[in-house]
C-alpha cells in the first residue's frame, strides 16, 4: 500500500474503524487519518493540523478545552524541565518518577475547568500571557496542593494571578 502524507484526515470525537489515530487530545477529541499514513513534510503536516483545528472549532467549548489541556500540559512539562535543571529532587520530578507521564497528564486534566473559569472571570484585567504566565501559576498551585486538583479553586487561581482582584 502506498503511504500518503498526513494531509488527509479529520477531527472527531471518537476513534473510527479503518482510520489511524494521529493525535489524542484526551477529553474525547481525536484526529484520525486514513490507514497507511505517515508524517509528511512539516508544512503539509502543519496545514493538516490547522484544518483539523478549524474542524474542532465547530464546537468552540470543546476547542477551548483542548487548547487549555494542551497548554496546561506544556506548562507542566516546562516546570518539570526547570526542576530537572536544579538537579535536586522536587515534588514535581518525584511525581513524574512515581506516577509517570500518563497518570500526571490525566490528573492535570482535572484543572481545565478551574483554569477556564478563572480566566473568564479575570477577563482583560490580566495583561500577561495566558500560556507562559497564567497557566504556570495554576501549575504551581497544583504542585503546592500535592497534585490535588480539587484544592486548586477558581478563587485561589485568581488570588495568585491577580492579588488585587477578588474572585
Amino acid at each position: 500500500m502506498e503511504q500518503t502524507h498526513i494531509t488527509k484526515g479529520h477531527y472527531t470525537t471518537k476513534p473510527e474503524p479503518g482510520m489511524v489515530l494521529v493525535a489524542n487530545f484526551g477529553l474525547g477529541s481525536f484526529i484520525m487519518a486514513p490507514a497507511g499514513t505517515k508524517p509528511g513534510d512539516p508544512q503539509a503536516t502543519a496545514e493538516f493540523f490547522a484544518r483539523c483545528a478549524n474542524d474542532a472549532t465547530d464546537d468552540s467549548a470543546r476547542s477551548s478545552e483542548i487548547q487549555t489541556a494542551m497548554a496546561l500540559w506544556e506548562a507542566v512539562l516546562d516546570a518539570r524541565e526547570r526542576d530537572l535543571q536544579e538537579q535536586a529532587p522536587t515534588p514535581l520530578v518525584e511525581a513524574f518518577e512515581g506516577w509517570g507521564f500518563s497518570e500526571l497528564r490525566h490528573m492535570a486534566m482535572a484543572l481545565i475547568t478551574a483554569c477556564e473559569s478563572a480566566w473568564s472571570k479575570i477577563g482583560n484585567d490580566y495583561t500577561d500571557a495566558w500560556d507562559w504566565e497564567f497557566l504556570p501559576i495554576v501549575v504551581s498551585l497544583w504542585i503546592e496542593a500535592n497534585f490535588d486538583a480539587s484544592a486548586v479553586t477558581v478563587e485561589k487561581i485568581i488570588a495568585a494571578a491577580m492579588p488585587t482582584k477578588e474572585g
